[in-house]
């Protein structure tokens, strides 16, 4: 046999070994093709909940009051004598505290809003305020529970349907204080 039969023999084999493997699958592609689609898809979701988070998130960092008007709460309420009363009853009418600074008044306008009155100077901290109510507990602390209605000026978008404008919805900031004396009582 001569060089070249030799050669042109080594040609044919490597090209039936490589005829076998010429490409992918149909099966191979519909796998690797559904796999790909199922990665994308949870990747989409991911995305979905992420920008709710990011709105719920955004919603709450432009509304700094509901924090500040429960910081400044509790402070007034440590500061101040445990207000008396019935510890069964929640009351809706003002929560008056004398703390080392005077009076102190918590109430809920007439127009809805949650305002402060101390030292003369009166500032509403919360809108649409539904419901304020108060109780003193056992032991000088006091229950402070606020409904209020939070919306949000963005769209938000429901599964399967169109962005529509946030119709908002109910919101409590309870706050569970213990009233230290504020100088009328002993201090701890």
């Amino acid at each position: 046999m001569s060089a070249r039969q030799a050669a042109s023999g080594a040609d044919r084999a490597t090209r039936r070994a490589r005829r076998g493997e010429a490409g992918f699958t149909l099966i191979e592609l519909v796998i690797s093709t559904v796999l790909l689609l199922l990665a994308v898809l949870l990747a989409c979701d991911l995305l979905d909940e992420s920008g709710r988070l990011l709105q719920h998130s955004v919603r709450r960092a432009q509304d700094p009051w509901t924090l500040l008007a429960g910081e400044l709460l509790r402070n007034d309420i440590r500061g101040a004598a445990p207000p008396g009363g019935d510890p069964d009853l929640c009351v809706h009418w003002p929560l008056a505290l004398m703390t080392n600074e005077g009076l102190v008044i918590w109430s809920r306008s007439p127009d809805g809003k949650l305002v402060r009155t101390a030292g003369g100077s009166e500032h509403a901290y919360l809108q649409n305020v539904r419901n304020f109510c108060w109780r003193p507990l056992e032991g000088g602390a006091v229950e402070v529970r606020i409904r209020y209605h939070v919306s949000s000026p963005y769209l938000h978008q429901l599964k399967g349907s169109l962005p529509q404008s946030d119709p908002g919805k109910d919101e409590d900031l309870n706050v569970l204080v213990v009233a230290r004396g504020g100088g009328m009582a002993d201090q701890w």
